[in-house]
């Protein structure tokens, strides 16, 4: 029995054939997205799959330069503004810090956080005063978490709708039914954030192990974390006290500086030192500063290179860099990307798709020169 995407596919590979043709087209138009480094701008956006089916809605933020996913929620409802601003001011707690501008598509479930937002900016630079702090984006050009529900769509959902769909299949679960939805949510919600945490932490540490990892390599009694060798700085402290503690700043750095030196040269426990005693005490530093090895320490020669070595080839035609399948990559890519194509179905034979560039998205610099392209579709 052909499951309900099927059906939606097939009558419009029937009955709307140009329509398929110009939503293929434009997934692939040139588009730049410009970006001036980290937390310039924060894009966020919901997402409704699992809406209307299970009930679940889901929300992101994420940081358009570096891709870095801020948030990724899952509630009974993704449309509430009081919520979308409480997952912004979450992350800004936690981080510490906030983005320069926040981008959304249009909707009033995001007036809210382009208030909230515009509101903490007034508070810290009141020259924005009377500025929305907020950029609403039309026609589907809110692309980077286009792009994050698109590989959450790939890597995440599908293990998670089979176990989702089961309970719908078996009769246990109806969202029209207030007891069952009730409880779905208190059992499901949870759990579902969790593995959204995990999915979007990637990597989870144990503090445990990070504390080994320092004591073993990175000793914090290891004289390279010493500012100064700490007798020295037990003796400038003292002259720093004596002279009233003078703030240290661009226009009083050298002053203090030379102050400081005048009164080291003038203190008998250096002026009576010899030299060669001077540079025993304290010549560790200077050598430790202008040494390029690596403190004696060698890369440990029982572990293996990560999969496909440093240099080799993909079958796709690519190196693959990161760590995914201890650096083998996605070994199923093309399994997915072949599921993806029958999913879609091929056109029928008399249409042909027009050629257009393919684009990989990520942070984009440019020069002078480009700026000037006519050609170039900018945002």
């Amino acid at each position: 029995m052909p499951n309900f995407r099927s059906v939606i596919v097939e009558y419009f590979q029937l009955y709307e054939v140009e329509l398929v043709v110009e939503w293929r087209k434009g997934k692939l138009i040139r588009r730049r997205f410009w970006c001036a480094g980290v937390a310039d701008v924060w894009a966020v956006d919901q997402h409704d799959k699992w809406k209307y089916k299970f009930g679940l809605a889901l929300h992101t933020g994420i940081d358009s330069f570096i891709g870095r996913i801020l948030w990724k929620e899952v509630w009974w409802t993704n449309s509430n503004p009081r919520l979308i601003l409480s997952y912004y001011l979450k992350v800004v707690e936690e981080i510490r810090a906030m983005p320069l501008v926040t981008q959304s598509d249009p909707g009033t479930e995001n007036y809210v956080i382009a208030n909230g937002h515009t509101m903490l900016r007034h508070l810290h630079d009141p020259s924005l005063a009377g500025t929305l702090q907020h950029r609403w984006l039309r026609q589907k050009k809110n692309v980077v978490p286009e792009i994050a529900w698109s590989q959450l769509r790939r890597r995440f959902t599908p293990g998670f709708e089979d176990i989702l769909d089961a309970g719908i299949e078996k009769g246990w679960y109806d969202p029209g039914i207030l007891l069952e939805v009730l409880t779905f949510r208190w059992v499901f919600i949870p759990w579902l954030q969790c593995e959204l945490d995990a999915y979007r932490k990637r990597i989870p540490v144990n503090l445990e192990f990070v504390n080994t990892v320092r004591n073993l390599f990175a000793p914090p009694t290891h004289e390279v974390f010493q500012l100064v060798p700490p007798d020295f700085d037990t003796t400038i402290s003292n002259l720093y006290t004596q002279f009233g503690n003078p703030p240290v700043s661009r226009d009083s750095c050298w002053d203090v500086y030379l102050m400081l030196l005048g009164a080291l040269h003038r203190l008998d426990e250096i002026y009576n030192t010899a030299a060669e005693e001077i540079d025993r005490r304290w010549g560790y530093t200077l050598r430790m500063a202008r040494d390029e090895s690596p403190d004696g320490m060698e890369l440990d020669p029982s572990l293996r290179p990560l999969g496909n070595g440093d240099d080799v080839i993909g079958e796709n035609g690519y190196y693959y860099m990161g760590g995914v399948n201890n650096g083998a990559g996605f070994g199923h890519h093309k399994e997915l990307d072949d599921l993806a194509e029958r999913v879609d179905g091929p056109l029928p034979k008399d249409i042909v798709l027009p050629e257009v560039e393919t684009v990989y998205w990520g942070a984009y610099f440019s020069d002078e020169e480009e700026l000037n392209d006519p050609d170039a579709d900018e945002w």
